[in-house]
């Protein structure tokens, strides 16, 4: 059988080719590479940017339509850097779980 090489994290996500991570449900967006060496240099230049990266280059089976064999990640996948956080009126990132000040009653005081 043949195979191919791909880029997981340490919580079992892998490199898509939009350069960011995937769960590896979609698996025609998961990076691959024909070449161990072409994995390895982008697992460089991924480690160059990320000093924390836990990152591998595994090889992987293809199954009859060309796409690899993996097990999808059961960890939710980080936050895009790319997304900005809403900024509120006063300046501060706005968090829609927690109640507003002014959302609350006025104390009547005793």
């Amino acid at each position: 059988m043949s195979f191919l090489f791909i880029i997981s994290n340490s919580q079992g996500h892998f490199y898509s080719k939009q350069k960011d991570w995937t769960d590896g449900k979609q698996l025609h967006n998961i990076y691959r590479a024909k070449h161990y060496d072409e994995a390895l240099n982008t697992l460089l230049e991924l480690n160059a940017k990320n000093i924390d990266l836990r990152a591998q280059v595994l090889e992987s089976e293809i199954d009859e339509r060309g796409e690899p064999v993996v097990i999808i990640s059961d960890f939710p996948l980080p936050v895009s850097q790319d997304t900005e956080p809403a900024i509120g009126d006063d300046g501060q990132p706005e968090d829609n779980d927690e109640v507003s000040e002014q959302a609350l009653p006025d104390q009547a005081t005793a």
